[in-house]
């Protein structure tokens, strides 16, 4: 996974989590970051409307021999009609791919056990129009004070953050968001 996962798993490791926890990857792509999460959690289950990138994601586990994971085909709603909930959300540079980002806030507040974290990675707001065209982003980035407050609305508290730059000029937020009691 891209150099962003190390601080990715660098987190993970920071926040407590028990050994029995069940993990929740909104598109997870190809799967490279499962393997970090099957060592992590009891159970990953990994969300993705695309069924080529499940499928891939699929091929990645069982090469690996991660057997701790159930692979859905669909969306959030598809996961909150299902009854899932996690104790971890991990949404790893996908919002600057969908329609609502702020939808996706709201609906992994909904599929978050109690005490639950949500950890988002994404790109922070930039003016490289090419990446829409190149590569499908329907967003520009995100300024942080938007994720603060897609948090705030869906009941999330916020907790550590990290931001870092890539050789390439983007700029990377990690975030980190709490479901805790009101």
């Amino acid at each position: 996974y891209p150099v962003y996962g190390e601080h990715v798993k660098d987190l993970l490791n920071h926040v407590n989590f028990s050994a029995q926890d069940t993990a929740l990857e909104i598109g997870p792509g190809e799967g490279e970051f499962l393997s970090v999460l099957c060592q992590r959690f009891s159970h990953v289950i990994a969300l993705d409307n695309s069924i080529d990138m499940l499928n891939k994601a699929k091929a990645l586990a069982d090469n690996q021999a991660l057997n701790n994971i159930d692979f859905v085909l669909g969306d959030t709603q598809t996961a909150i009609d299902k009854n899932i909930l996690a104790d971890c959300i991990i949404i790893n540079m996908v919002l600057h791919h969908v329609p609502s980002p702020e939808e996706l806030f709201q609906d992994a507040a909904t599929l978050l056990n109690q005490n639950g974290s949500l950890l988002v990675t994404d790109l922070c707001r930039h003016d490289q129009q090419w990446a829409t065209e190149s590569c499908g982003d329907l967003w520009l980035g995100f300024e942080p004070t938007e994720f603060s407050e897609w948090a705030n609305a869906a009941g999330l508290k916020e907790g550590q953050n990290q931001f870092f730059a890539l050789r390439n000029g983007f700029q990377i937020q990690l975030r980190h968001f709490v479901k805790g009691n009101s």
